[in-house]
C-alpha cells in the first residue's frame, strides 16, 4: 500500500502574510524544514534530487519541482480504506457509519478519523467510545475536521 498525504494549500503573499487556499494537496511524499510542511504533490517526480537540507522556496534552476507548502495541523494521512461511495478516508475525516445497538437494529454514529500511535491502527472517536476503522461498516464521509468541524456538534434540542 503507498502512503498518500492530505494537507490544505497556504500561500503566503508578497507581504508575507499567509492564508489558506480553499483546497487539498494530495501526494505520496512530505516534507518538513523547521516548523514548515510541503507535500510534493501528485504527478511530480522527485526522482534524483536530494530534498533533504535543500531550501526549495529559493528560486533554483536546479530544483524546478513545485512542493506544496500546506497548514501542518491539517495534514492528514491516508487509511487505506475508500467508503461506501469509493471516496479514501484520511485521518481528520468524519464520517458516519452503521452500529449495532441490538441484535436486529443498528444507528448511524459519526465520528473522527484519526490515527491511535499506541496500537498502529486508525481509529474513530466519537461520544460513546474509539473504534478501529477496520471494524466499521457502511462508512460514509460526510466532511472533515478543517472545513466541518460544527458536523461533530451534538444536537441537545
Amino acid at each position: 500500500m503507498e502512503i498518500i498525504f492530505r494537507g490544505k494549500k497556504e500561500i503566503v503573499t508578497e507581504n508575507n502574510e499567509a492564508y489558506l487556499y480553499n483546497g487539498w494537496v494530495y501526494g505520496d511524499s512530505l516534507y518538513r524544514q523547521g516548523d514548515e510542511m510541503y507535500i510534493l504533490p501528485e504527478g511530480i517526480s522527485a526522482e534524483g534530487y536530494h530534498l533533504g537540507s535543500y531550501d526549495f522556496r529559493a528560486n533554483s534552476d536546479y530544483f524546478e519541482i513545485m512542493l506544496a507548502k500546506i497548514k501542518s495541523e491539517t495534514l492528514g494521512v491516508s487509511s487505506g480504506k475508500e467508503d461506501i461511495s469509493g471516496k479514501e478516508i484520511f485521518s481528520g475525516d468524519i464520517i458516519e457509519y452503521d452500529k449495532e445497538i441490538r441484535a436486529s437494529a443498528t444507528r448511524r454514529i459519526k465520528g473522527k478519523v484519526f490515527f491511535e500511535k499506541e496500537t498502529c491502527a486508525f481509529a474513530v472517536e466519537n461520544d460513546f467510545k474509539t473504534s478501529f476503522l477496520c471494524d466499521l461498516k457502511n462508512i460514509k464521509i460526510i466532511g472533515n475536521i478543517y472545513d466541518n468541524p460544527e458536523l461533530l456538534e451534538v444536537d441537545n434540542g
